[in-house]
């Protein structure tokens, strides 16, 4: 092996589950490396810490790999992924404000019904009446190129509503959004559960669709190194996508849904109260304060090949939903080699030679 005693960079959200399990469960340690995980605050710093080389490894939104090779991210650094981290888990939160002026609006009753089809009705209806919003929205999303920013751009779409004519589109990081929302600073937000969740506790949000009902397999979360780290590291890199897939494995088990979030509750990780956690881990989520919790199928996923695998229909689904985001098509020679380059299948498949899955469990 190469390096063994590894950095790497979380943002405090619930998908950061494999790597603090990883370090709780002592699969890094069993792989024989020492790693301190460091909490940012954004996804840009998560990126420029990495480029730099002031961390080994990173938690990476899906599409940044790719994107910030491509040098359209704000800086121009070969990055890959050996190993997909999560799948779904996001949420489309709109001010519980707006939805009572929409209500208002369209002469709806205070407690009509909310479900993913009913917002994205009522949207489409107030979007037609300027007389009902007669401003320019604005919607945050987590970075410019994430899964996020690709779902809230659909959703609006499916509500009729031009993303870049009648909305503002700006970036917040996850942990400002509710406070965002509360203080009118924005109307709405896609973000990684915790953060919808406590928006509609405090009853500010409403959870106007949850990730996987307006993309039902979208790559959400990557283990992201350097390229150059990589070619230094090989050994290291392959002890750590190991650990972290049996993270993953064990992330996999509903009966483990409650220990996880207890663990990631502590303050050093997301210090944010455990039945909060639970709720996004399991999949059992309420749309707003008042109404019943339900399970969402598929709302987040941690362990199967459609998850883990970050390269084939994975990858270039990212690079197409990437396309909205440009404003333009990638070439078709660069889609190749971007696929190809950053989200390394092969490095999955190596991983899988050594990978006991039978300590994961039923």
């Amino acid at each position: 092996m190469n390096k063994t005693d590894l950095d790497i960079a979380y943002l405090p959200l619930v998908d950061s589950a494999p790597f603090i399990l990883a370090e709780h469960l002592g699969y890094f340690s069993q792989m024989g490396l020492k790693v301190t995980l460091h909490k940012e605050v954004s996804w840009a710093l998560v990126r420029d810490k990495l480029a730099i080389g002031t961390r080994d490894a990173a938690q990476m939104l899906a599409p940044l790999p790719a994107m910030t090779t491509l040098g359209v991210s704000g800086m121009r650094v070969p990055l890959l992924t050996g190993l997909g981290l999560s799948k779904n888990g996001n949420g489309i939160t709109i001010s519980a404000v707006l939805w009572q002026q929409m209500l208002a609006g369209l002469q709806l009753a205070e407690d009509y019904p909310v479900s993913a089809a009913n917002v994205t009705d009522v949207i489409a209806r107030a979007a037609r009446q300027t007389e009902i919003l007669p401003r320019q929205l604005t919607f945050a999303v987590v970075h410019g190129f994430s899964t996020h920013a690709i779902l809230l751009r659909r959703w609006l779409r499916s509500a009729g509503v031009d993303p870049d004519a009648q909305v503002k589109m700006i970036v917040v990081p996850p942990s400002q959004m509710v406070d965002s929302l509360s203080a009118g600073v924005i109307d709405g937000y896609c973000v990684g559960e915790p953060w919808s969740t406590l928006a509609i506790n405090l009853g500010v949000g409403i959870a106007a669709a949850w990730g996987a009902e307006v993309w039902a397999e979208a790559p959400e979360k990557v283990l992201c190194v350097t390229e150059q780290w990589h070619q230094q590291n090989p050994a290291t890199h392959h002890a750590l996508r190991i650990a972290l897939m049996h993270a993953c494995g064990w992330l996999s088990r509903p009966d483990n849904a409650l220990e996880a979030a207890q663990v990631m509750s502590a303050k050093q990780y997301l210090d944010i109260e455990d039945s909060v956690l639970e709720r996004a881990l399991s999949g059992h989520l309420a749309r707003t304060r008042n109404s019943a919790v339900e399970q969402v199928p598929n709302f987040l996923s941690f362990f199967d090949n459609q998850t883990n695998d970050p390269g084939g229909d994975s990858a270039l689904q990212i690079l197409d939903g990437c396309n909205d985001l440009l404003g333009r098509s990638i070439d078709p020679v660069q889609r190749h080699m971007l696929a190809r380059r950053c989200f390394r299948s092969d490095l999955f498949h190596h991983t899988l030679q050594e990978f006991d899955d039978s300590a994961v469990g039923p």
